[in-house]
């Protein structure tokens, strides 16, 4: 009998899994702004953020290439976290192209 149900619930696993994918694919996108490893602070909870909201629907994460000019880094270069794994999601998106202090790369 346990087998029975544990076949029964694979099943409705799968089947949440499919009806899951499919309001995914049917629900709106979101477009969320921030940074990502391996630049340092908050970057490790937005990482966070857009994979739970990937879960639920499409997210497209716009991140930062550099934070401030090499100039303004103590010894002039960029301290990189390197201790997270990339994100690989199939329902989210990361361009890392922006420079706040660079308005071109905003458009």
């Amino acid at each position: 009998m346990t087998s029975q149900k544990a076949k029964n619930q694979t099943v409705s696993q799968k089947e949440m899994d499919s009806k899951m994918t499919e309001s995914i694919k049917s629900s709106a996108s979101i477009t969320v702004l921030g940074t990502l490893p391996p630049l340092r602070g908050l970057s490790s909870y937005c990482r966070e953020f857009a994979i739970a909201m990937a879960n639920t629907r499409r997210v497209e994460f716009l991140s930062f290439k550099k934070l401030y000019p090499s100039a303004l880094y103590p010894g002039g270069k960029l301290k990189e976290d390197n201790s997270f794994l990339p994100v690989e999601h199939d329902h989210l998106t990361i361009r890392t192209r922006l420079k706040w202090y660079n308005p071109l790369t905003w458009l």
